[in-house]
């Protein structure tokens, strides 16, 4: 898994639902959602982490092949901190991700980036496809 390669620890869900008790079991920094999930959608689930995490929140970031307004207002409201459109090269996702992980010390280039809260949430990102997860930094 690119993520992986990358440096992150990757957890997968099947579906919105095994989403949830990975997120429970694994407490990630960030948790990537695709909308269309079996059981719960990515609303659905976004919501539930949003409810349900008390002091430190992950970043989450949607994932779908829709690219109209009406989805981003949509993931906005649900709680998602990202949105980005299917299908997605993976040097944007790693874009996003830089903002709220440090980059990994063992790979080249490489440097810890100090980042506040407030820059990792300021804004809903247009565009993304990856594989349902999550991945903590």
């Amino acid at each position: 898994m690119l993520l992986e390669r990358a440096g992150h620890e990757v957890r997968v869900a099947v579906d919105g639902a095994d989403t949830l008790a990975v997120y429970a079991e694994f407490a990630p920094t960030v948790v990537i959602v695709d909308l269309e999930m079996p059981i719960l959608d990515g609303y659905e689930v976004a919501s539930a982490i949003r409810r349900n995490s008390h002091e430190l929140q992950p970043l989450l970031i949607a994932i779908s092949g829709w690219d109209q307004e009406k989805h981003r207002l949509r993931a906005g409201a649900a709680g998602f901190d990202h949105y980005l459109v299917k299908p997605l090269p993976f040097e944007e996702l790693e874009s996003v991700l830089s903002r709220v992980c440090p980059l990994r010390r063992n790979q080249p280039g490489s440097a810890e980036l100090p980042l506040s809260e407030a820059s990792a949430r300021a804004e809903i990102a247009p565009h993304t496809p990856t594989p349902r997860g999550a991945c903590s930094c």
